[in-house]
């Protein structure tokens, strides 16, 4: 997604910028080998980071997914491209899955060759897996995920705000997942007055979620039973 800013040029003189590191040194293994088959659930997640515009400036959204079942198992929305968001997103995942052994394959962001990113791999046992640099190719499960996510869902709105993009993509990764969550959504539009209602419930339960994540305690939320406060 971002691979047409791997050659950037300096604006004042033309000349194109020094990496940091030599190309030939690879932060991980490449442990994947565009072999996107998994032999069981939680084996084998890939990650990757795309951008979602509105009218109040760019969000951005960084998703875990299994390849066993093909779908997110932990996401973040930032504004900002800091390392923090990929971090949210695999912190999630962690916690909603608690894998025994899993391999986290990614493109070579600077989120996801960082120091924090790889301590935090090493400290849940995650192995990193990373393809070659500026292939699409390395990562295709997830640029197809983005794909789907703007053709059924980002090219259909335009958002004039920041809020109105995070519910977007809240229900589309969530909202599809449990037949509850989608009668929660419907009882909430009906009784409180439309989408900023969702929106500030969302907001709620997304803070409850992260509390108790944080405390690392398993908790499961049975939205048939939230309260409407």
């Amino acid at each position: 997604m971002f691979s047409r800013f791997a050659h950037l040029t300096c604006t004042k003189c033309g000349a194109p910028y020094e990496r940091d590191r030599p190309v030939n040194v690879c932060p991980a293994p490449d442990l994947v080998d565009r072999n996107f088959t998994a032999p069981g659930p939680d084996r084998l997640w890939v990650a990757d980071i795309t951008y979602i515009p509105t009218w109040a400036g760019f969000l951005y959204l960084a998703v875990v997914l299994d390849l066993w079942s093909r779908r997110v198992v932990g996401w973040a929305m930032a504004t900002h491209l800091r390392t923090e968001i990929v971090l949210d997103a695999l912190n999630t995942a962690i916690w909603q899955r608690r894998p025994r052994e899993v391999v986290h394959h990614s493109d070579h962001g600077t989120q996801y060759t960082s120091i924090a990113f790889g301590h935090r791999c090493r400290d849940l046992g995650v192995r990193p897996s990373m393809g070659s640099v500026g292939d699409c190719y390395d990562n295709a499960v997830a640029e197809s995920f983005f794909a789907t996510l703007e053709c059924e869902c980002l090219d259909r709105h335009r958002f004039k705000t920041q809020a109105e993009a995070r519910m977007a993509v809240f229900d589309f990764i969530e909202g599809g997942k449990d037949p509850e969550m989608r009668r929660f959504y419907d009882r909430i539009k009906v009784r409180r007055g439309g989408k900023r209602a969702i929106v500030a419930v969302a907001r709620k339960l997304c803070h409850r979620l992260l509390a108790i994540a944080q405390s690392g305690q398993p908790y499961r939320v049975n939205f048939s039973h939230t309260k409407e406060n």
